[in-house]
């Protein structure tokens, strides 16, 4: 079991590993190299950006996909504005099997809250399991079949280690945004438990890549990550979390539907009257900056990296946006 402080190494190492060792297989005809019980471990799970060159975590759909867990919507919309390409795997135009958040919350009861409750209770419990997938699955006729079974959360040495067991995974796409996705969960309970993050571990039954990644996973072997991919630490600005999470999706839907005159207002009224903490605030103008390309709005989409440069220590969010920005505008060349 291989230990990583940096998640760019936890990939570049691993996916080097895939294409070496992997043993092949064919399911539904796909060719892939598999790595069976393959398990990462991150000692420090707020390192979860992967950024090299030729392969770096999309900021908007990891957000985007974070948020629409935290708002318990399956709704394939709200997604969808973060890639249109998943609509391919609705099953009614509507609504999306591996809503993860909509199992999570509220699909049979808030588990979340149970495992909170457990772990209040017991400190050194083993039960506190949040149950993704379910025997139905087993049966269910869907394109959208479910990779995750379960999240376990364990604390140990009074930290908050994750524990989340993938009965598949593409290592190529699905890897770096649920190392992103699970890792803030992590460290979201931990701030409601109040206590530092441990380990987290991903324990994939087929650790995969498809044979179409096999040649961008060879030009990462020989390539240095353009940043380091660590995120400051989470925080709210009061002690009622989930009033400010209800608060925070409720502007990243404003931002995703609203005109852009709303959005505007948002940017404004975002370090002057909300109450929503800093850490927050550059994630929503991280979205806003997105509407503001999706507008071809260039010169606005400057000045959002211009204050997030002011007001964060996180230069890998200014990496990303830029990158962003120049590609949107030699597109429109």
């Amino acid at each position: 079991m291989k230990q990583y402080y940096f998640n760019n190494y936890a990939f570049k190492e691993t996916a080097i590993e895939i294409m070496q060792n992997g043993l092949s297989a064919t399911p539904r005809g796909l060719k892939t190299k598999e790595l069976l019980a393959a398990t990462i471990v991150l000692q420090n799970p707020l390192n979860r950006l992967i950024l090299f060159p030729s392969r770096k975590t999309d900021i908007f759909y990891a957000i985007g996909e974070f948020l629409w867990y935290l708002s318990g919507s399956h709704s394939l919309e709200q997604i969808r504005y973060y890639a249109p390409s998943i609509e391919k795997f609705s099953d009614d135009g509507k609504t999306l099997n591996s809503a993860y958040g909509y199992n999570i919350f509220f699909k049979w009861f808030n588990q979340w809250q149970e495992c909170i409750k457990i772990l209040s209770t017991d400190a050194d419990s083993r039960q506190a399991i949040i149950f993704i997938r379910e025997p139905n699955d087993l049966i269910l006729k869907t394109k959208d079949q479910i990779c995750t079974n379960t999240m376990h959360f364990l604390i140990r040495d009074n930290k908050l280690n994750l524990i989340v067991n993938l009965r598949s995974n593409d290592f190529y796409v699905g890897y770096i945004f649920d190392s992103f996705c699970f890792t803030m969960f992590q460290e979201l309970m931990a701030i409601e438990l109040g206590i530092d993050v441990g380990s987290y571990f991903h324990f994939a039954s087929s650790l995969h890549l498809y044979e179409k990644s096999f040649m961008p996973i060879n030009l990462i072997q020989s390539e240095l990550p353009i940043a380091n991919g660590e995120m400051r630490k989470m925080s709210f600005n009061t002690r009622d979390i989930w009033s400010e999470i209800s608060d925070i999706i409720k502007y990243e839907q404003m931002i995703r539907e609203e005109s852009i005159n709303v959005v505007r207002t948002i940017e404004d009224e975002l370090y002057t009257t909300l109450n929503i903490n800093a850490y927050w605030i550059n994630i929503l103008f991280i979205l806003i900056f997105k509407r503001y390309l999706i507008e071809m709005d260039y010169n606005n989409c400057e000045r959002v990296v211009s204050f997030l440069e002011t007001n964060t220590t996180e230069d890998i969010f200014k990496i990303l946006l830029m990158e962003k920005l120049h590609a949107a505008c030699k597109t429109s060349e």
